[in-house]
């Protein structure tokens, strides 16, 4: 199997008429340059379980080696993308009990799950820290489960054990309670981005074989982030 991968970086999306969905949303602050590098893993086999493993496993290289070179931790942001009815067996599965995480792995650490109530709906989200082994876990939920955010923030960041409910809120306004399934990439991304971080996002263009991911962050580590996924 043939790959081509390209990366384009994409300066000051908030202000660009090329990201619509970062310069037309309202209410985000734009105190910062938020830029985009955004890697395409283009195929030739027409094979989606091939397709998927190539790129995971290529993205596993590329996270690591950012993370290492810029010293900075690795984490997933789960969250449920829908509301969920708010029922006892709902809060009691929640998402670290839930089957549709498969094995869940050992993780360098837990964040206690949040849940925001709307009227008789519910919205769950958590936090964890991964683990180099656990990247393969993390990467094919990145790509099944509901929200899987993978993000990366300096190891000297250190996250209240309310922060999962922040960044639901974030997500999903207003206050995690948004009807639609709609994930807030502006809010999300530039609140990250502020504390020094990266997050990702994947889209699967199954159709033409590729796969792209971005990676979300502010201009200097941006800059930064390019040199090293070009080099991985």
């Amino acid at each position: 199997m043939t790959t081509n991968v390209e990366l384009n970086v994409s300066r000051d999306i908030l202000h660009s008429s090329d990201w619509p969905l970062f310069s037309q949303a309202a209410d985000v602050p734009r105190l910062l340059n938020m830029c985009a590098c955004t890697m395409i893993w283009a195929e030739d086999s027409a094979d989606r379980v091939a397709i998927e493993r190539h790129v995971e496993s290529d993205l596993a290289t590329k996270i690591n080696a950012v993370a290492n070179q810029l010293d900075m931790s690795i984490l997933i942001f789960i969250a449920t993308r829908t509301l969920q009815p708010n029922s006892a067996a709902v809060r009691h599965f929640g998402l670290w009990r839930s089957p549709l995480l498969g094995s869940v792995p050992l993780l360098e650490k837990r964040w206690p799950e949040t849940t925001v109530y709307c009227g008789n709906r519910i919205r769950i989200g958590t936090l964890g820290m991964v683990t180099p082994t656990a990247l393969e876990w993390m990467l094919r939920l990145n790509n099944l489960f509901d929200v899987a955010v993978p993000v990366l923030l300096p190891r000297g960041v250190v996250l209240a054990e309310k922060e999962p409910l922040d960044l639901l809120q974030l997500a999903f306004p207003p206050q995690g309670c948004r009807p639609t399934p709609d994930f807030d990439w502006p809010r999300f991304s530039t609140r990250i981005a502020a504390i020094g971080g990266i997050s990702l996002r994947r889209s699967n263009d199954y159709a033409r074989s590729r796969v792209i991911v971005d990676f979300f962050a502010s201009d200097d580590c941006a800059t930064k982030v390019a040199g090293l996924l070009q080099c991985a």
